[in-house]
C-alpha cells in the first residue's frame, strides 16, 4: 500500500476516528453545483462520517438542505472479524481492534447521515440490533440493488445458442477476499472429492485475482478445476457456464454475482446463507438450486 493509504489506516486505527477531515474522497472539495436529487455520494462509509461532518462545518460547500445518504454494501466490521478468526498473535489483536473501530464507525453513520440503505436484509437486521433501541438514529431501510438490463438481455441472447457438450461451472470474484476464499475452499474440500470419485468429466473454472498459493495447490488436486485468475473480459465465461457456483460462508453484504447470474439467465447453485442474502424477489427463482449438503451439489454438477 502507498504511504498515504497506510497513514490513513493508522489514523483510523489508533486515532479514534475514521479519517482526518482532510482525507475525504475525492481529495479536493467537489463541485456540487450540477447535482440534484443525489446530493453527495460517498466512496466508503469508513470515510463518510468525517466527510459529512466536514461539509456540515462548511455549509458554503454544501447547502444544509442537501440530503446525505449512505449505502452499506456490507458491514465491514464483520469482514475483519472473519480475518481475525484466521489470524494469531499481534495480527489477531490488530484485526480485532480494527473490527471494533469499524463497528463504532458503522453506528456513528446513523447520527451523521439523513438516511441509510442496506442491500442485504440480514445486514439491516444486524445493524438495527447493534444500534439498539436507545439509539434510533436516522431511518435505515432495505434497498434492492439494480443492475443493467441491457447487459442481461445481451447475455440471454448469447445463451440461447447451442450448448457445449462439456459441462462447465464457474465461480467469479476476487480470491484474495476472505469470504470468496472460504467459498472456493468449501467447493474444493467438500464437493470436488465427491466429483473426483465419480469420474466427473466437466470443468469448474475459478475466475478472480489474488488466489493464494495454498488455494492453487488445493485446486491442483482435481484435473477438472482451472484457476484462471483475472480475466479482462468475463462475458464468454458467463454465457458458457451451466451454472454459477456460489456458497456463502460468513461475512456480510449480498453476493451481487448471484443476482447478476440469475438476471442473465445463468442458473446458480448456492447454500442457504447465500439465498437468505438475495433480493427478496429473486429467492423464489426456478434457476436456483439451494442446499447446504455437498452431496446435493455434486449431484447437480455431475448432472
Amino acid at each position: 500500500k502507498s504511504f498515504s493509504a497506510w497513514s490513513r489506516y493508522l489514523v483510523f486505527l489508533f486515532g479514534g476516528r475514521t479519517s482526518p477531515e482532510n482525507r475525504f474522497y475525492p481529495m479536493d472539495p467537489p463541485d456540487l453545483s450540477g447535482l440534484e436529487r443525489v446530493d453527495q455520494a460517498f466512496y466508503h462509509y469508513c470515510f463518510s462520517t468525517e466527510w459529512v461532518k466536514f461539509f456540515k462545518r462548511n455549509p458554503v460547500l454544501a447547502p444544509p438542505e442537501c440530503r446525505r445518504s449512505i449505502v452499506f454494501h456490507n458491514l465491514e466490521s464483520d469482514l475483519y472479524r472473519l480475518r481475525a478468526e484466521k489470524a494469531s498473535g499481534f495480527s489477531k489483536r490488530l484485526l480485532s481492534r480494527t473490527a471494533d473501530s469499524l463497528e463504532r464507525t458503522e453506528a456513528e453513520c446513523s447520527t451523521v447521515a439523513d438516511e441509510i440503505f442496506f442491500i442485504s436484509d440480514p445486514d439491516l437486521n444486524n445493524y438495527l440490533v447493534r444500534r439498539g433501541s436507545g439509539n434510533p438514529g436516522c431511518p435505515s431501510t432495505y434497498l434492492s440493488p439494480t443492475l443493467d438490463r441491457s447487459l442481461f438481455e445481451r447475455r440471454r441472447k448469447l445463451r440461447g445458442g447451442e450448448r457445449l457438450p462439456t459441462r462447465k461451472f464457474g465461480f467469479i470474484g476476487g480470491l484474495d477476499f476472505e469470504p470468496n476464499d472460504r467459498s472456493v475452499r468449501w467447493i474444493l474440500d467438500e464437493v470436488c472429492p465427491i466429483l473426483r470419485e465419480e469420474g466427473f468429466l466437466g470443468e469448474i473454472q475459478l475466475i478472480g485475482r489474488g488466489a493464494s498459493d495454498g488455494l492453487r495447490a488445493s485446486a491442483a488436486r482435481f484435473p477438472f478445476v482451472s484457476v484462471l485468475g483475472f480475466v479482462p473480459d468475463v462475458e464468454s465465461y458467463w454465457v458458457g457456464w451451466d451454472s454459477l457456483l456460489c456458497p456463502n460462508l460468513g461475512g456480510s453484504g449480498t453476493r451481487i454475482k448471484i443476482s447478476e447470474a440469475l438476471l442473465s439467465g445463468v442458473p446458480v447453485i448456492i447454500n442457504g446463507e447465500a439465498r437468505e442474502r438475495l433480493d427478496r424477489e429473486l429467492r423464489g427463482s426456478p434457476e436456483i438450486r439451494c442446499s447446504d449438503r455437498p452431496r446435493d451439489w455434486a449431484d447437480w454438477v455431475a448432472g
